[in-house]
């Protein structure tokens, strides 16, 4: 019975590892919407509103140089609409410079300054983009896909990535938003505690 019960033990834990999210110190970018439509005219005033989210990793240290957004071409970011903010208690981030294509950022600590840790530190960088009548090589009504890119200064402790965004030529954009799943990673948690609390108390008696 012993022996049955330690081999339905290990079935339960093992199934709980797979049921939690490895979420607690990953680093994740996300973009807001991830598309974008042509014709977007800076002559006639106009402006796309995008946000990108940044969750840095368990490692991440904050520098005065942080990380750089580089928009890919035919997407012209204006440059005075950027702006940062984050939603982590006790630290700060700010747009150290922003030109046409790109976005620099640092991002710090209150109380320790830059070079202190920045772990799990959850950034939004929001700013406008123009775009052309017609993008290169697009067919009306379709779509072609292309990738803005996220360098990290060398002592950030964090990886350069790149963040999709698709080129939409005369094609609708439709914006689905999903919670975030840092909201329910407590829920798998819970679950695995419960049932650890269980199997000992199959094991005691």
């Amino acid at each position: 019975m012993r022996q049955k019960l330690s081999f339905f033990t290990a079935v339960l834990l093992v199934l709980a590892g797979f049921m939690t999210p490895h979420i607690g110190h990953a680093q994740t970018i996300t973009l807001e919407p991830s598309a974008v439509p042509n014709g977007v005219s800076s002559a006639s005033g106009q402006q796309f509103h995008q946000r990108m989210n940044v969750t840095l990793g368990g490692t991440a240290v904050g520098l005065s140089r942080m990380f750089t957004i580089t928009a890919p071409p035919e997407l012209t970011i204006v440059t005075n609409s950027a702006t940062v903010t984050t939603a982590t208690a006790g630290r700060t981030a700010t747009v150290e410079a922003a030109t046409s294509s790109s976005i620099t950022l640092s991002a710090s600590i209150v109380a320790n300054g830059f070079g202190g840790s920045a772990a799990s530190t959850t950034i939004f960088i929001e700013f406008d983009v123009t775009t052309p009548n017609a993008f290169a090589g697009v067919g009306s009504g379709a779509k072609i896909d292309t990738a803005y890119t996220v360098n990290f200064s060398a002592g950030a402790s964090s990886t350069n990535r790149t963040v999709s965004v698709a080129k939409h030529n005369d094609l609708p954009i439709r914006l689905v938003r999903l919670p975030h799943l840092t909201r329910f990673a407590v829920i798998p948690q819970l679950l695995v505690a419960v049932i650890t609390k269980w199997v000992l108390l199959l094991q005691a008696n």
